[in-house]
């Protein structure tokens, strides 16, 4: 599942391989199908390694936006290995990162597997149980029978499909493709790590300190992938979950931006529909306008003082287009009676 690098896009680069090894990109080495064929589309205009995952990173992540239904008020997400162990351990990481944000009661985790585990089978590595209880992880989603991954979880039963690495996300997005489902659902966890907001803030102090011993590493561009590791190596299985949780936080925050936009922008229309002239809102006061729109449901996810501010800014801006008018007309008619006279 790797392809040659492409010459055009990057003739000599490095990047570091999830092993901390350095790996020169020269026309003969290689990165995953899926990033080459996304750095293929792009402008050339990135001038290293990094940049270039980050705005294909940055990509996947809009065309996400674009199909994600945040009025659903809330998030199903789906994480899938090919092992049982590092999804469930990414789902539990997600939770208590989500927990830790304020949104634990709206992102609702789960995992699966695409082979090598048997459907329902309950059986836990004593290193992964000693794993969970040093983090503090929920003992339920340890001991939860393992799950296959089925072509109708990509149908519409969950808002997003997340991959531990790339040859498992090349497997499910063939399986979204061939079954009808949409392959804007179904991303690389890394993915997240391209996210800018306040990552670090979605994370408690544990894990907000086991993150900063490799966050050079993680951030570098050296994950294009979660690295292949379990609990019995303490020290990959540290990155791990270093890089998790960070991608985790990433993904939390993203939902976030998510969210508010949405109640931003159906406040907005809200406002378009009832108030469309300066003149339907000189008709009642901010806060007759606001209690007015109340009785829409999505006006909940706003700060009452935001929907105020909200509603005098659209008035504002109604009133501005009126000056303006008032003044381009006033305009045109004082040169029509120039020419006249």
């Amino acid at each position: 599942n790797k392809l040659t690098m492409l010459t055009a896009l990057m003739p000599l680069a490095c990047l570091r391989t999830p092993s901390n090894n350095w790996k020169y990109l020269h026309p003969t080495s290689s990165l995953p199908r899926q990033y080459v064929r996304g750095m293929a589309e792009m402008s050339l205009s990135p001038s290293s390694p990094l940049d270039l995952l980050r705005t294909y990173q940055s990509k996947r992540l809009q065309q996400f936006s674009k199909v994600f239904d945040a009025s659903r008020y809330h998030v199903q997400v789906l994480i899938v290995d090919d092992d049982s162990t590092r999804a469930r351990t990414c789902e539990s990481l997600l939770e208590r990162v989500s927990i830790w944000a304020d949104a634990g009661w709206w992102i609702w985790p789960s995992s699966a597997s695409i082979g090598g585990v048997q459907e329902g089978s309950r059986s836990v590595l004593p290193s992964l149980r000693r794993s969970f209880d040093q983090l503090g992880l929920c003992r339920t989603r340890l001991e939860a029978a393992s799950t296959q991954l089925a072509p109708s979880d990509l149908l519409g039963a969950y808002d997003v499909v997340l991959c531990i690495d790339m040859d498992v996300l090349g497997v499910v997005r063939t399986m979204a493709r061939e079954n009808g489902g949409d392959e804007a659902i179904v991303l690389s966890m890394t993915d997240f790590l391209a996210y800018g907001g306040d990552r670090m803030d979605c994370l408690d102090d544990d894990l907000r300190s086991l993150v900063a011993l490799h966050y050079a590493t993680v951030t570098s561009g050296s994950l294009i992938e979660l690295p292949s590791a379990y609990p019995s190596n303490s020290g990959a299985w540290e990155q791990f979950l270093a890089a998790s949780a960070l991608t985790s936080a990433g993904l939390v925050g993203f939902l976030k931006d998510e969210i508010d936009n949405f109640f931003v922008c159906s406040f907005q229309e809200l406002l378009n529909l009832h108030f469309p002239t300066a003149e339907s809102c000189s008709i009642c006061t901010t806060q007759e306008a606001v209690a007015l729109l109340r009785k829409h449901q999505v006006t909940g996810g706003l700060d009452p003082k935001m929907r105020e501010a909200m509603f005098k800014a659209h008035c504002a801006q109604l009133c501005e287009g009126v000056r303006k008018g008032g003044c381009a007309a006033e305009h045109a008619t004082g040169s029509e009676d120039r020419r006249e006279g």
